[in-house]
This record gives structure tokens, sequence and C-alpha cells, in this order.
């Protein structure tokens, strides 16, 4: 789990020494050809600081023809930046209100194919599409096949993950978090996913230029077996994909690659899939870190023989 924030030109001029979040999403702009006031300066300060960021789009689209006039908008914006987290399609009640005010209905057919078209530019461009919504808009305006194809990022204001935000990518749960180097309120977000290292592994490159090319090295299917506890923080193509090191020693052996994570990656405090991450982990309790100070891989064994189980029992909070 990584905790960050999504801002525009509200937020004003953000004090990034005192910014410490996981991620960024940042609005790059609105409508046809709109950059948003605070797009340059935020995208250059996150790029430069090394804080991993995604963008979203504001749409005012009426037909497909237009959004896809967003996309490239969007497109063009973003290209000289590196660009890690996934690239955001946003039609809301406001994009409805904005419609009807110009004559047009917006049935759950046309605003799927609004997004579909904006969406599959953004694909098709290279980078990881994604589809912001919440519960209540999504059943209204966005049919199950497109909710299926892109990866979500779910509205839903509450401290407990449900319904639609439990299966999202991204989940905005708040409105009003308070952030130091942030004046005023900001939204609050967590990923489910490491997006920078899923990127990487399946060649979304920060510039679009290498779209979905498979990783250099692949692991053949059932080739490796590992005991089944073990696959909730083991992924022998994730881990392979990930530390250039391995790819020169062990190379596209699934065997030996879990061999080197028992012995060395688990003590190194490597990360070998992408929903566990040890170091947050760790940070997340108190006891653990008391309890096995840098031990690094007493904490790999705790979340597998208690952790886990202790947080889908809602027993530890969510890390």
């Amino acid at each position: 789990m990584f905790k960050g924030i999504d801002i525009s030109a509200w937020q004003g001029d953000i004090d990034y020494d005192k910014l410490s979040v996981d991620f960024v999403m940042i609005r790059a702009g609105h409508g046809q050809k709109t950059i948003d006031k605070k797009f340059k300066r935020n995208i250059e300060e996150c790029n430069k600081r090394g804080i991993p960021c995604g963008v979203y789009w504001f749409s005012y689209a009426l037909n497909p023809d237009m959004a896809r006039k967003e996309a490239k908008a969007c497109l063009t914006a973003i290209a000289p930046y590196k660009i890690e987290y996934p690239v955001c399609f946003d039609f809301e009640y406001d994009s409805v209100t904005y419609a009807v005010k110009h004559g047009v209905n917006v049935t759950k057919a046309l605003a799927s194919n609004i997004a579909r078209a904006f969406l599959s530019e953004i694909e098709n461009a290279g980078y990881w599409a994604m589809n912001y919504t919440n519960l209540d808009f999504s059943k209204r305006y966005f049919d199950d096949q497109l909710m299926k194809k892109y990866d979500i990022w779910a509205a839903r204001y509450t401290s407990k993950e449900t319904d639609i935000a439990v299966n999202a990518g991204l989940w905005q749960y708040s409105s009003k978090g308070k952030i130091a180097g942030i004046k005023g309120n900001v939204d609050l977000d967590i990923s489910h996913k490491d997006y920078p290292a899923l990127i990487k592994i399946k060649g979304n490159t920060v510039n679009g230029k290498t779209p979905n090319e498979p990783p250099a090295l692949l692991i053949a299917k059932d080739s490796y077996k590992i005991p089944e506890m073990y696959k909730c923080v083991f992924d022998a193509q994730y881990y392979l994909d990930r530390y250039d090191d391995l790819k020169e020693a062990i190379g596209a052996d699934g065997n030996k690659l879990f061999e080197h994570f028992q012995m060395f990656g688990m003590r190194e405090a490597r990360i070998a899939n992408a929903e566990f991450d040890v170091t947050k982990y760790r940070n997340a309790y108190k006891d653990l870190d008391n309890a096995y100070g840098d031990d690094w891989t007493a904490y790999y064994i705790h979340y597998i023989l208690a952790g886990k189980q202790e947080i889908e029992e809602g027993k530890r909070a969510k890390f």
C-alpha cells in the first residue's frame, strides 16, 4: 500500500521541501487544451525530487472525437516528463452538467464511448490508462466492459474500503486531507499497486515510446515451484525484473531466484512482488519494529504466518 495525494492549481504553490508522500497524481489540464496553471511546476518538482507521479485530465468532451482531442492534448503536455503512475481520465457530474448545457444528453453508452476514446489514445501511446469514478457515477454512466478493461481510481470517502474501492488501483479516500507543505485541504489517496514497478515490467515507459513490451527475460510459466505460503511475498518474474544484478547472476531460473530470495533477498529487505513492501510493513507497526529491529527476514516471516491474516481480519490496519 502506497500513500499519496492528488493536486491541481487549487493547492497553489506547494512547499515541496516539506512534502512527504509516496506518490502524486497531478492535474495536467482540462477540456480541449487548457493546461493546469500549476502543472509545469508540480511535475517538474516531482521529477526533480524523485517523487513518482501520474496525471489526470478533467474532461468536458461531448463526444468521442472531442475525448480523443483531449487525450492528445494531455499526451503533448506530459511528453517531456517522467510518468510512473497512470494517466487518468476524469469525467464527472460537472462534465455531464456541461454537456446538458450544450444540448447533449449523456447516456451510459455515450459516456462509456467517450471514456474509451480517451483511454485508448493514452494506452496506444504506451502509458498506463486509468479511469476515475465513484460507485454511483460508474453505475449510471460506465458499462461493465469499460470498468473491467481499465484500472479504476475510485473516489470513496470512508475510513474503510468498501464496494468499488476494494478492487480499485487507486482509492481517493478523503477530500479534506491535511499535509505538510500544502495550505488548506488536499485529496488523499492510496495505491494498491506498485505502479512504478508494474509499468517498468510491462514496458510502459516514461515517455510512451515502448508500449506493452514484455520483460527482456521471461520465466516460463509453471517452470518453478515455491511453497504456497510464500506467494504473498514472492513472484519470480517481478523479482527478476526489479533487480539487474539478478538478471546477470541468475537469469530466468525461477527456482534459483526463490533460493536467492530465501537466503539473501529477505535479509536485504528486497521487494519480491507488487503487493508487499517490507519497509512499509515495518514502518506501519511499532510493535513489530520494537520486536524485530533490523532483522528484515523476521518481518517477512511474520507477515506470512500472521500479519496477512491479521490485516484481512481487521486486527491490524492496512499498511
